[in-house]
């Protein structure tokens, strides 16, 4: 069954993200910029649902703060029954002239501080601790989505906007979960309680209090609004910097030989200087809020002062009585100051969420089939089902649109056979490569392996079948027989040093100080390109293949590696069946059959000798090339 690239029946159904929630526009850079409403309640289900894997602790940790906010409500009381009922004159002494019970008092009062204390290092300790276990599931559902995405997905989305997502967007949820979403109960356990208290004590002076509270509420509902905004800002300007360095560092080579520093700098200095406009104005934003709550608070506690004041004078309110209101009025609006600090985190979660969602939502283009071929792994799999035959039905192929990279192209490579594709640059004989191996599908035709479409395969039973070694090899940190094996852990040292044998690298394994223990660096600098080369092909070979192909393999390695290499594959013709792109055609001259493509068309095919005995394409290229080796030769 044949399943359409958007689909992902696999998936479970979860609420998405969608234009319906978030529309996006793009700037010059490809970083999109969210619009959408300040508080999304589906973000926040979604955000909540990561959370309920860790109930039994978020749980506990709401426990203890109900009583770390129970504890801070007992000690203005206890303040009060002192002032009121212990130093009023008509209290009884005790042996060293204080009231009797003010002793009793204090050791209350020093008991509630140790174990108010007790508690708050406990449950700051455990929500740290869950919030990371959270994270640590965000960040890695993350990572392993992006492993299923599609290579079109990553063509469209440059390196350093995926590391926000994952590094940074996720840091920015810890803040989340630690600080807003199980202390907000702390917050509301105080005011609630706290206006409990206020109103029990004395309700008109409770009014008071709570006068400015409609302007508090005001002024937080508009700080919403633009908190929010001004976090996306940031998040856009922060992913723009780590896409504008991740490239610069990957193009090092190219800015030094091209000198292109000064300019670079300048250009990283720009998206810099806008990343701390963006934050700035995030600063100024955030920093508005407190001092306009702390201002209103502060006529709150001046007309609560005044007016129990003048009640106190009339002896119609008792001292201890008013000093526990200016108590409890600090700590009714010092969670309310705290409430706005943790909506402008939450405002900074939720600008990350939307965008940790939009790629988690993201379908990839290539999918697995509901009823693939291989019923199990092709390890399991009898070897005489795997002949490597492949052929192309009128297939028809666009990386966008129907901008036509490859048009109507049919042909068949039998088991066993080496054929090799030529053109100019742009002919589209990477993209045949492509198909193959379903890095991407075609929008007409059919592409077949051993008869079967390579849309009825499991990507990972299809690439199994497949050895695949790019122009520029990719080598993991690591040693040098990790990067041959990969996947094949079953292979021991001896195997793996046959394996880089017989790609040609004999003499490169004489060489390494600590033979396939030796570790690389970053995509095996220390290298070269050629050993490097020979390296990839190992790991091809080493995979066992049906189809070895070759995309560009030998066109940055010196003469001397490339005789290795064709080596290594003439030791395996008719054995294995082999794809080479090539644009030298010196190197592709004894291939069983040559397919000339030519602006997405097979223009030709035939052998080596039969396309030169006819005045077409593949002559003219041969001419061409032969004429400048001869010309070079002459002219060293």
């Amino acid at each position: 069954m044949l399943t359409s690239g958007s689909s992902n029946s696999s998936k479970p159904s979860s609420p998405r993200i969608t234009e319906a929630s978030f529309m996006f526009k793009h700037s010059q850079s490809g970083e999109e910029e969210a619009i959408g409403k300040v508080y999304d309640p589906q973000i926040m289900r979604r955000l909540l649902s990561y959370a309920k894997h860790h109930g039994a602790l978020l749980g506990f940790c709401i426990i203890l703060l109900l009583g770390i906010s129970l504890l801070q409500l007992a000690q203005p009381y206890l303040v009060k029954l002192a002032i009121d009922h212990e130093l009023a004159p008509s209290a009884p002494t005790g042996a060293v002239g204080l009231p009797g019970g003010l002793w009793s008092l204090a050791i209350a009062y020093f008991a509630i501080l140790l174990l108010n204390g007790t508690l708050q290092y406990s449950q700051a300790l455990l929500i740290q601790e869950t919030g990371q276990r959270i994270i640590q599931r965000i960040r890695q559902e993350v990572f392993d989505y992006l492993l299923t995405l599609d290579l079109a997905y990553f063509d469209r989305n440059p390196v350093g906007r995926l590391v926000t997502r994952v590094a940074n967007d996720t840091e920015t949820l810890n803040e989340m979960y630690t600080s807003v979403l199980v202390n907000l109960f702390r917050d509301l356990f105080v005011i609630a309680g706290t206006m409990i208290i206020m109103l029990r004590l004395d309700w008109q002076l409770a009014l008071v209090g709570l006068i400015v509270f409609p302007f508090i509420t005001l002024a937080t509902l508009i700080f919403q609004r633009l908190v929010r905004a001004a976090w996306r800002r940031v998040r856009v300007k922060l992913a723009q910097i780590n896409a504008t360095l991740a490239e610069n560092l990957s193009g090092m080579r190219i800015i030094q030989v091209f000198t292109r520093e000064a300019a670079q700098a300048a250009e990283f200095r720009a998206i810099s200087n806008d990343y701390y406009e963006a934050s700035w104005s995030q600063l100024r934003v955030a920093a508005l809020l407190r001092p306009v709550i702390d201002f209103l608070a502060t006529l709150a506690l001046v007309g609560l002062l005044w007016y129990g004041g003048l009640r106190s004078l009339h002896g119609t309110l008792e001292l201890g009585t008013l000093y526990a209101f200016t108590a409890y009025l600090r700590q009714l609006y010092n969670p309310i100051s705290e409430v706005a600090e943790k909506l402008n985190i939450l405002q900074a979660a939720m600008a990350s969420a939307e965008r940790i969602f939009l790629l988690l939502d993201t379908r990839p283009q290539v999918s697995d089939p509901l009823w693939p071929v291989l019923p199990t792994s092709p390890l399991a799999a009898s070897e005489a089902a795997r002949h490597g035959i492949i052929e192309f039905k009128d297939v028809w192929f666009a990386y966008q649109d129907e901008r036509w990279v490859l048009r109507a192209i049919s042909f068949a490579v039998a088991a066993g056979e080496t054929v090799a594709f030529v053109g100019h640059t742009g002919a589209g004989k990477s993209s045949l490569m492509n198909l193959i191996a379903r890095f991407y599908d075609v929008q007409r035709g059919q592409v077949l392996l051993d008869g079967h479409d390579v849309r009825e395969w499991r990507q990972a039973d299809l690439r199994h079948e497949l050895g695949i070694v790019l122009q520029d090899p990719f080598l993991f940190t690591g040693t040098v027989g990790e990067n041959i094996c990969l996947d094949r852990t079953e292979l021991t040292e001896t195997e793996t040093g046959r394996f880089l044998q017989s790609a040609g690298g004999a003499a490169l394994l004489s060489t390494l100080p600590e033979g396939l223990a030796t570790r690389l660096a970053e995509r095996g600098m220390g290298l070269s390109t050629g050993e490097r080369q020979i390296i990839a092909l190992a790991r091809a070979l080493a995979a066992k293949p049906a189809i070895l192909i070759l995309d560009e393999a030998t066109a940055n390695v010196d003469s001397h590696t490339e005789a290795l290499i064709q080596r290594a594959l003439s030791e395996r013709s008719g054995t294995l069946t082999t794809l080479i792109v090539a644009h030298r055609l010196a190197t592709v001259q004894h291939a069983d059959r040559i397919i000339v493509l030519h602006k997405g068309r097979i223009r030709e095919a035939g052998t080596h000798a039969e396309l030169l005995a006819t005045d077409g394409l593949y002559r003219k290229l041969w001419l061409l090339q032969s004429d400048r080796s001869n010309y070079l030769a002459r002219n060293p």
